[in-house]
């Protein structure tokens, strides 16, 4: 006699209803059509993309018209630091991706914005989600805390940064979103007994 047994894996992550609780972060193999699917057919319930980071989707802003800040003028001509890291050589390649991973298989697409400061970037939320992701990650960093006048004004940045993206995701459908926080160089801790 054989006994089958049926696993629910069902699970919700920040808003999104997924059919397994794998989420496959973003790496090379989720830019890749054919890992994709693989990663699909092994049971994965989402994937997340490469980052989209900040300074590009200022560049796309330029580009589309959209007047800009003096700080995202400022942040667009450090932006040469950061290119080493872009997936995606610019804002409407990562669109073209964002459409042609959610329209080639049946895994719910996590798009991932990467920057610091609350502005006119995050309206890009609206983009992601017509091109078809799913979520968005938001990885929020800031440099290093010397740089700041005090915490509450990293911690402000960081918050504005969250709900500017929550209020451009509500202005069309509700987009899930999840945040991520983090600094460039790790923070230490050292315990005293």
């Amino acid at each position: 006699m054989s006994f089958a047994m049926a696993f629910q894996l069902l699970t919700n992550f920040g808003g999104l209803p997924l059919a397994s609780p794998v989420i496959v972060g973003a790496c090379p193999m989720t830019m890749n059509e054919h890992s994709r699917r693989a990663l699909q057919d092994a049971g994965a319930g989402a994937i997340v993309l490469p980052s989209l980071f900040e300074e590009q989707v200022i560049q796309w802003s330029i580009t589309i018209g959209r007047p800009v800040t003096d700080r995202e003028k400022a942040i667009l001509a450090q932006s040469k630091r950061t290119k080493h890291n872009w997936a995606c050589p610019d804002a409407e390649s990562y669109l073209a991706l964002v459409n042609r991973s959610s329209t080639l298989g049946n895994l719910p697409i996590i798009a991932s914005l990467n920057g610091f400061t609350a502005g006119g970037w995050m309206d890009f939320a609206g983009e992601l989600q017509e091109a078809g992701a799913a979520a968005i990650e938001l990885n929020v960093h800031h440099g290093r805390a010397a740089n700041y006048e005090s915490s509450a004004v990293i911690e402000t940045t960081i918050l504005d940064a969250v709900r500017e993206l929550n209020a451009a995701s509500r202005s069309a459908v509700p987009l899930a979103s999840v945040t991520q926080v983090s600094t460039i160089k790790p923070l230490r801790f050292s315990l005293s007994t």
